[in-house]
């Protein structure tokens, strides 16, 4: 179907998606453009599931584990862990305020997607502000035993990475110290950071029970001052960056600096040693890279222009800045890693031009020889399509939706034909879809 951009939005539909269409018992009903046939006699209601969206559930890697990892997704209120071995999601007691929302046609999430529930080990962290602000620090889906770590006075929460909960004082856009908490035995332990600035923007980013990546941003006027610094959790020494750099990434034993069409490998244990330099100038300035072992991969955005809603290829890249090896054919931005090395992504292995992804959970893992092996941990749910009309007659329920095809300013979706029984009890015959509608 064509469908204008701002057309298709006044349509949309929130929450769970299911078409309920009241069929009458008896045969000889005439057709409704309502979505409701009545007779005379009592009816009874199918629910007629819709097709899955052109663009997969959106998702996200909250904290990567040694033995799994915790995630959440569009339009659901749990969080879940899941198991690198068996790929079993087990849901956490706690949940989110609400169903998270993504908007497909600007590729992001919409409101606020929840962070702070940790970094870098089976150590999930779930804060809370009742009675008092507190993070309580749990093994995977919890079940066992935990450790409670209270906000001191004056200090929020910041992140948590490993058992360290880092907190701030002041604001985020004017911080004017950051804290590293650690539960002792005999309660727990305050330590300020010291050679970080004061009053600005300062995040904590990539990193994992070793260490975290710090950003600090500045404006005065129009003009920003960047930095970075790297923070040795055990002791809480402050080393600086390049503040040029426009991204810093970890890996097991690896420090990336990506700068303006060039990257620098840095071996995390002696940042001293002369860096690896790398060539990116044959790829966007907003590419995702992080480093698999001792090889970087990258993906390229979204790019809503081209139509390309759904995720672009993951690649190897050689030092020489060359696309060394296809890893996934469409891959999110999403690059997570975990303890080991290994590197966590949501995407496929095969690109269809009509219909859903077969989408999944990826993990990809680099051996001493450079070689890289891929398997696939769990599948991703499709996500339910939109309808943005409905029809039913002689028995056929038809619906405009965005399951076939996802091009907002041209071709959105197709049309949803299922045949229904109309005598007795009412149920599903067939279902075709057609072309772009």
């Amino acid at each position: 179907m064509t469908r204008s951009s701002s057309g298709w939005r006044s349509r949309r539909a929130s929450g769970r998606i299911a078409l309920l269409v009241t069929l009458a018992i008896t045969a000889g009903v005439g057709a409704t453009t309502t979505g409701t046939a009545v007779a005379d006699t009592s009816g009874e209601t199918v629910v007629v599931n819709p097709g899955a969206r052109f663009v997969p559930r959106a998702t996200r890697v909250l904290n990567a584990g040694e033995t799994g990892f915790l995630t959440a997704q569009e339009g659901d209120d749990r969080l879940r862990w899941i198991d690198y071995a068996t790929g079993t999601a087990t849901a956490l007691a706690d949940r989110l305020p609400k169903p998270l929302e993504y908007d497909p046609e600007e590729g992001r999430p919409r409101g606020t997607w929840p962070t702070g529930f940790g970094h870098g080990s089976d150590t999930v962290a779930v804060y809370s502000e009742s009675p008092s602000p507190h993070v309580t620090l749990q093994q995977r889906a919890g079940g066992g035993s935990t450790t409670t770590v209270p906000i001191p006075e004056g200090q929020s929460y910041v992140e948590t990475y490993g058992t360290t909960v880092i907190t701030r004082t002041g604001t985020q856009r004017a911080t004017t110290s950051l804290h590293l908490l650690r539960a002792e035995a005999d309660g727990v332990k305050d330590q300020q950071l010291q050679g970080l600035p004061e009053g600005w923007n300062l995040s904590a980013g990539d990193g994992d029970a070793r260490s975290v990546v710090v950003r600090g941003i500045l404006w005065e006027d129009t003009t920003m001052t960047n930095g970075w610094w790297l923070v040795d959790l055990e002791s809480g020494q402050v080393k600086a960056l390049d503040a040029h750099a426009s991204a810093v990434s970890l890996g097991k034993d690896t420090l990336l600096q990506v700068g303006s069409y060039a990257a620098e490998v840095f071996d995390r244990n002696d940042l001293t040693a002369a860096p690896r330099a790398l060539d990116l100038r044959n790829f966007s300035y907003n590419m995702t890279f992080r480093m698999l072992g001792n090889s970087l991969i990258g993906v390229s955005p979204l790019t809503g222009g081209n139509n390309e809603y759904r995720g672009e290829q993951l690649f190897r890249i050689s030092d020489d800045g060359r696309l060394a090896e296809e890893l996934l054919t469409v891959a999110h931005t999403g690059l997570s890693w975990a303890p080991d090395g290994s590197v966590l992504v949501a995407g496929a292995e095969t690109r269809t031009d009509r219909g859903a992804l077969d989408w999944g959970y990826y993990r990809f893992t680099a051996a001493a020889d450079g070689t890289v092996t891929r398997k696939r941990v769990a599948d991703i749910e499709d996500m339910p399509a939109q309808p943005a009309g409905i029809s039913l007659g002689s028995g056929i329920l038809t619906t405009a939706d965005d399951s076939n095809l996802f091009q907002p300013h041209t071709y959105i979706g197709g049309y949803r034909s299922t045949w229904l029984k109309t005598s007795g009890r009412p149920e599903e015959i067939r279902t075709t879809v057609d072309g772009l509608g």
